[in-house]
């Protein structure tokens, strides 16, 4: 099986919580082939405390809206937002101007984003089901969503279509790297967390990405100007993780500070906090030709 990043079909295999999961030697992507689809609606649905989320990931919106709106400034702009769920993101993307639209498979959800976004808008569906008219959306984006779509390879084709030439794709997920480090971490003092009532603060879904993994994954689907980071953290412990938040709190703080400075030291190239936030341009159709020219030459 080749990997749907870099094509490489050089793998290394580990068992982690019961489950199986390959990893590419060359860009480091890891995934299995368990299906987690209605597990993910249903957590979302039930479990998952949504709203609290959505309050602790506010300065993360308002600053992700700030960077697409500085790069488009067209009047009747739109953005398409995958996996919206209760629509906290657009609602801040309206008030900045932009024609909010969403795809968003949990009906409740949908449910939700409706009333506060407007019927017309809302897709209950995939992305693909969706079929949107190609050179669609001024900007997609894809908020810790492509590692639980069915796959995410042609998810970034179909963004790749559906935008505009110009537009702009933004993506956050979770860093399989410190994933990896913080497992290992866990492992040794589990015993002891578990007495103080410490969650285990990773999680390995289908589709878990390296900063390498996603620029390959970008760069394959036709994007350009590929820039990854270090996503901004969400504020205070909106998952419980710990019954002390002072706890989470620092720890939060203290993992951002280093994860800042390591980026900053290495000149971008370590990429190790907990989440990755990537940037991407649709190429202008004049810059595809000169690409093809230059390469001609």
């Amino acid at each position: 099986m080749k990997c749907m990043c870099c094509g490489s079909d050089r793998h290394a295999y580990q068992r982690i919580n019961q489950n199986e999961f390959a990893t590419c030697r060359r860009c480091g992507f890891m995934f299995s082939d368990r299906v987690i689809t209605s597990h993910v609606v249903g957590h979302y649905r039930d479990i998952d405390p949504h709203k609290k989320v959505a309050a602790a990931k506010g300065p993360f919106f308002k600053a992700a809206l700030t960077r697409l709106s500085a790069e488009n400034h067209d009047t009747d702009r739109s953005i398409l937002d995958i996996g919206c769920g209760f629509g906290y993101f657009l609602q801040h993307a309206a008030k900045e101007g932009w024609v909010p639209f969403v795809v968003e498979i949990v009906e409740d959800a949908v449910a939700a984003a409706r009333a506060s976004l407007g019927r017309d808008q809302i897709f209950h569906g995939t992305l693909q089901s969706a079929n949107y008219p190609t050179n669609t959306f001024h900007a997609v984006t894809a908020w810790d969503v492509l590692f639980v779509v069915d796959d995410p390879l042609q998810e970034i084709i179909e963004c790749y279509r559906i935008l505009k030439p110009g537009g702009s794709i933004g993506i956050r997920l979770r860093n399989v790297l410190f994933e990896k480090a913080i497992y290992h971490g866990y492992r040794t003092i589990q015993p002891v967390a578990g007495r103080m009532g410490i969650k285990r603060p990773y999680v390995f879904h289908s589709y878990c990405f390296s900063p390498k993994s996603l620029h390959y994954l970008l760069h394959g689907a036709g994007f350009e100007n590929v820039r990854i980071q270090n996503s901004p953290l969400t504020k205070g412990d909106p998952y419980a993780y710990t019954p002390f938040s002072w706890l989470t709190t620092s720890a939060k703080m203290i993992i951002d500070t280093l994860a800042g400075r390591l980026f900053s030291l290495s000149k971008e190239r370590w990429i190790l906090g907990p989440s990755l936030l990537a940037w991407a341009i649709k190429p202008l159709p004049h810059s595809k030709e000169k690409r093809s020219g230059d390469s001609a030459s």
